[in-house]
């Protein structure tokens, strides 16, 4: 009886790799929203910006 309690409870405890591959699926698609969010969030800002800085100062610029 014993054995089969410690097997038991062996395979319920053991089993933690697929929790910790589930949870790094998780924290990599949280990080690549949070880069997509600042990418789109400050990228037509430094693009409208660099646009603008550089029409003023190349020659052919209005």
């Amino acid at each position: 009886m014993k054995f089969f309690k410690r097997g038991l409870i062996k395979a319920l405890l053991g089993d933690t790799e697929a929790a910790v591959s589930s949870e790094h699926a998780l924290l990599l698609t949280l990080i690549a929203l949070a880069i997509l969010a600042s990418v789109t969030y400050f990228g037509s800002t430094v693009s409208t910006t660099l646009y603008q800085t550089s029409m003023s100062v190349l020659p052919f610029g209005s």
